[in-house]
């Protein structure tokens, strides 16, 4: 029963996700669309695409920093299975299905608690970053709230970085909660270094900016020049908005979010819808090809 349901959920999103891009068709000209997409120029759409792995790259750079305080794994290894697993991940609702990474991790001797608990910090990391730049993004806030809301984003950083400093100390007090203290208690306890902590951080920060910075090229590549850290913010929130709305890949919901922040620029729709198109293409589309490109060697040593 419960498989059926979630089979039910899973095809209702998907259901939300092509309406949303069929609301999006119906609100621009598609021949135009087309037409902005077909001029792009080639050597910046390359210059993306290398930005793309690079922060493939870094991301795995990130992940095996946290893992090889605990076990030694390849390059290669980590490389295979954080593509892999983010591809999968990206068309799961929520991206719950990332952690999926700790079964190939258990083969090279990685425990399942370890491994859940090196894939909770990244996206402890990821989260951090994305509401940051969200609350720079939105309209709605004037300048006083939005760098109220980025101290606050900040405070939970280094909340986050003391607590996983002193893991042993957090799960000792959560223990006693009633419900979840049993199930928290036997989870694996590691106290990261503060290097690993603060390198992941950083690491983190600069795969983000990477991606921001492709989605910044491919707007660029049509004849749309936007300010950079304009375009971050947006690009960031509209991740954003993608991961909080539970529809896989964030497909629909992502584009409409980021459309909302970029339209009030002073170009015509239909060329920014074009420029949105492309930097979702050489984001998570790119990085979804790789990583299924890569599936079939998950379990090959």
């Amino acid at each position: 029963m419960k498989l059926l349901e979630s089979k039910w959920t899973t095809i209702a999103l998907v259901i939300v996700s092509l309406a949303l891009f069929a609301f999006l068709f119906r609100t621009v000209d598609v021949d135009t669309v087309v037409q902005t997409i077909e001029s792009a120029d080639l050597g910046l759409l390359a210059v993306a695409l290398i930005l793309t792995f690079t922060g493939l790259s870094l991301r795995t750079l990130r992940w095996g920093i946290i893992v090889r305080e605990k076990e030694s794994v390849s390059w290669r290894d980590l490389y295979i299975i954080q593509c892999s697993g983010m591809a999968v991940s990206h068309f799961s609702p929520g991206k719950v299905l990332e952690a999926a990474k700790v079964l190939p991790l258990k083969a090279r001797g990685v425990s399942y608690s370890y491994g859940i608990l090196s894939i909770f910090w990244e996206r402890v990391m990821d989260v951090i970053v994305l509401f940051t730049f969200a609350f720079l993004a939105f309209p709605a806030f004037d300048d006083n709230v939005r760098l109220g809301l980025v101290a606050v984003m900040l405070a939970v950083a280094i909340a986050a970085l003391a607590s996983f400093r002193h893991l042993d100390r957090v799960v000792k007090i959560f223990s006693r909660l009633p419900l979840v203290g049993k199930s928290i208690s036997k989870l694996e306890v590691h106290n990261f270094r503060k290097r690993t902590l603060l390198a992941s951080f950083l690491i983190t920060l600069a795969a983000w900016m990477l991606d921001a910075a492709g989605a910044w090229l491919a707007f660029a590549a049509i004849g749309i020049h936007l300010d950079y850290l304009f375009i971050t913010t947006a690009f960031l929130a509209s991740i954003l908005a993608g991961i909080v709305t539970f529809l896989p890949g964030g497909l629909g919901s992502t584009e409409a979010i980021f459309l909302f922040l970029i339209k009030g620029t002073g170009y015509g729709i239909d060329a920014l819808f074009g420029g949105v198109l492309i930097a979702r293409l050489f984001t998570l589309g790119l990085s979804a090809i790789v990583g299924f490109a890569l599936l079939p060697f998950v379990n090959k040593r």
